[in-house]
């Protein structure tokens, strides 16, 4: 095995064996709205709504860490008047190096409780199930075989690098659960805060194939991931938007703050002078937004935006702080996200009024 093989064999098991203190993650998680909370499914005014985030971990290291993930959802039923429901898929794709690759697909709905007549403010609870399946590329890595990995352990693989054997595939079945809460304080300020509980129940190894051999059970380490976002108003052209995220799962830690401003591209009056007056009131203006961000004791964070109506897409870079700068040169992941309602409203009918004159 030459040495360049080798090396990358190591850090693909260092991110396999990392995968129960982190988890997926993303710098642009508000745009993969379902893998974040299964209650954001539907929670948006529009016929339907679709987007993804593409993620490459390693752009220095021949793209051998890409995660890519799609999503659409829709609210699909009404329930008393104000209140609805709302379904949704998602797709996640992990490739962890050139040997081992990763996918989650899952069913999210969730039920939308307006707590004003306006739909203001809006409570949501939603849950999401699927499967997470594994493959080992053997042509490409041997034979492989996944031993004793649980979430105790991270000592699953035999000894050698060469004789190293996985189980493959393997799969398993996810639930998920979540709340989110959206509301308007004010006509300039608005919040939305959420909590969602993955990886809920164990599963029987009898029934599925799973990340060990023989008759014992696994379960993924439950990941609590707690997450907000805040958008004020400072004026009719600035807007200031923080966001955090915060995950837990098994005794590991992890949390990332940003700050975004949001520039809106609005246009001015002419008045009968020729001159350029006051600023126009435009909520479907473009926006342009940048901020920074960092994931605490790992990267700092550069976040570009721009926001049309309803579409808007984000890009991000994290440049690396933790000590795998030494592996990476300080070049961490790069990102690029992207989502668009789609309005699809049947135009009202109307009676034609004849007015009859008195006489």
């Amino acid at each position: 095995m030459n040495l360049y093989r080798l090396s990358t064999l190591i850090l693909t098991l260092f991110v396999c064996l990392s995968i129960n203190a982190q988890d997926r993650h993303y710098t642009l998680f508000n745009y993969s709205p379902i893998l974040l909370n299964p209650a954001s499914a539907g929670a948006f005014e529009g016929t339907a709504r679709i987007g993804g985030i593409f993620r490459d971990q390693s752009p220095t290291m021949n793209n051998l860490y890409t995660s890519p993930s799609f999503y659409i959802d829709a609210p699909l039923l009404n329930v008393r008047k104000r209140d609805w429901v709302g379904l949704g898929i998602s797709f996640y794709s992990d490739d962890a190096g050139p040997f081992l690759s990763s996918s989650v697909f899952h069913i999210a709905g969730a039920y939308h409780l307006a707590l004003d007549k306006k739909r203001k403010n809006v409570l949501s609870v939603g849950v999401s199930g699927g499967t997470i399946n594994h493959r080992f590329d053997q042509d490409r890595g041997g034979e492989a075989i996944w031993g004793d990995f649980d979430s105790s352990s991270s000592s699953g693989v035999g000894s050698g690098i060469d004789g190293l054997t996985f189980e493959n595939p393997a799969s398993m079945l996810d639930i998920n659960a979540g709340i989110n809460l959206k509301a308007q304080m004010n006509k300039a300020t608005n919040i939305n805060i959420g909590f969602s509980i993955n990886h809920l129940f164990k599963v029987d190894s009898t029934n599925i194939s799973l990340f060990q051999e023989g008759t014992r059970n696994y379960r993924l380490p439950t990941l609590f991931t707690l997450h907000g976002e805040y958008n004020v108003d400072l004026n009719k052209q600035w807007i200031m938007s923080p966001a955090f995220i915060f995950q837990r799962v098994a005794n590991q830690n992890e949390g990332a703050i940003q700050v975004l401003l949001g520039y809106r591209l609005l246009k001015r009056e002419i008045r009968d002078n020729g001159k350029k007056g006051k600023l126009l009131k435009d909520p479907e203006a473009p926006v342009l937004r940048f901020g920074l961000g960092y994931r605490l004791a790992d990267a700092a964070q550069v976040l570009l935006g721009y926001h049309w109506k309803d579409f808007k897409v984000g890009i991000s870079y994290d440049y690396t702080t933790s000590g795998l700068r030494d592996a990476n040169g300080g070049n961490g992941s790069f990102e690029v996200g992207a989502s668009y309602i789609i309005k699809i409203f049947k135009k009202p009918e109307v009676d034609p009024v004849i007015l009859c004159p008195k006489f």
